[in-house]
């Protein structure tokens, strides 16, 4: 497999913190900034497991892995290296001693080796044996550590593990099971399941085929998902599966469609899914979605983002009327929408909708 045409997810970018940190960077095409691991820090039960350990549910997605792509590699290694394993993430696997340190540095949460562990993640070759690639899921699927900072970081090194694993010269086995074992996982930190369902959408057209459905089935209760941003990155896969193609049908716009008007309308779903609609219904259905734009347009007391996502909506609708909102808005020289409303007059203008010079336009 050509590594050079995959897709990797950066570190710690959520659906979440490229609508807050960017102010809907989808839409205005500005690159997102600030710390995305801050967006979602929620608090542990006291009933989870402690870290390096794996949830019941998860930990039976990977017990069916066995070594069989380089059987040869356990004869090479001491038993003695399987007994003093720092970790009990490595318990019961053949594995060198360079890389029982290598894993070490990497699953140490402790703060002051963040960038040693990132070096280790980066140093991974691209022909893994099987029981160096469970090694890793065991730790993907490990609850996170105690302490903030320490799970920001835990997040960040998760992701480019998973993005090592998809760099594989040989496809992983097992990598979809783990991905959906991640998100399944409804105790794990929410930023992960998000990460996981990112990763799944970069990952889909490089899975093998049979294991493709299981991923488009992950998205499908994602998108029922009312907290966080989850059921807006659900969305984004769904629409990337299903308008390219790679889905069941060669294209379904009008389940996009459906979906996105779903979440957008429903008053539990969180505000950072509800945005991702906007963006996604804007392009699927502007006229049904036009009086929802106006009114978080309008809205004093809404957060940036979501005027900023009715406004860019407002300037796919096309429509004379959508003219007259904007310069409603335009009147107000709100410095923070100066830009979107800049966008939205452009694309109006493309759509052969007349804009009087004023102060945006």
């Amino acid at each position: 497999m050509n590594v050079s045409k995959k897709l990797f997810v950066p570190i710690g970018i959520t659906t979440a913190a490229l609508l807050a940190a960017a102010a809907a960077a989808f839409l205005l095409r500005t690159p997102p900034t600030g710390d995305s691991h801050a967006t979602h820090q929620p608090s542990v039960p006291e009933d989870r497991q402690a870290p390096g350990t794996q949830s019941p549910a998860a930990s039976d997605r990977y017990s069916e892995f066995s070594s069989t792509r380089h059987p040869e590699s356990s004869a090479q290694v001491p038993e003695s290296s399987i007994q003093n394993s720092p970790s009990p993430l490595l318990e019961g696997l053949s594995l060198a001693p360079a890389f029982i340190e290598q894993f070490t540095v990497i699953a140490t949460p402790e703060l002051e080796n963040y960038f040693e562990r990132h070096a280790a993640v980066q140093a991974l070759t691209d022909d893994l044996d099987d029981h160096e690639i469970k090694a890793l899921y065991r730790f993907l699927l490990a609850d996170l550590p105690d302490g903030e900072i320490q799970k920001r970081h835990d997040r960040a090194i998760k992701n480019d593990v998973i993005n090592r694993l998809r760099a594989q010269n040989e496809t992983p086995r097992g990598l979809t099971d783990v991905l959906v074992a991640m998100f399944d996982d409804s105790a794990q930190d929410q930023t992960i399941r998000d990460y996981a369902l990112q990763q799944m959408r970069a990952w889909h057209e490089d899975a093998p085929l049979e294991e493709r459905a299981s991923i488009r089935e992950a998205v499908s209760r994602g998108m029922k998902e009312d907290q966080g941003s989850i059921g807006g990155t659900a969305l984004l896969a769904f629409r990337q599966f299903e308008g390219s193609g790679t889905g069941d049908r060669n294209g379904a716009p009008n389940e996009v469609k459906h979906h996105a008007l779903a979440i957008l309308h429903s008053e539990t779903t969180s505000k950072l899914s509800r945005i991702t609609a906007m963006q996604v219904a804007a392009e699927t259905a502007p006229a049904e979605i036009f009086d929802t734009a106006v009114r978080w347009a309008l809205d004093a007391g809404a957060t940036y983002p979501l005027r900023l996502s009715a406004i860019a909506a407002l300037g796919k609708s096309g429509s004379d009327e959508a003219a007259a909102i904007l310069e409603q808005l335009d009147s107000l020289e709100e410095p923070y929408l100066q830009p979107a409303l800049q966008t939205a007059y452009n694309n109006l203008r493309r759509a052969g909708v007349e804009i009087e010079f004023t102060q945006s336009r």
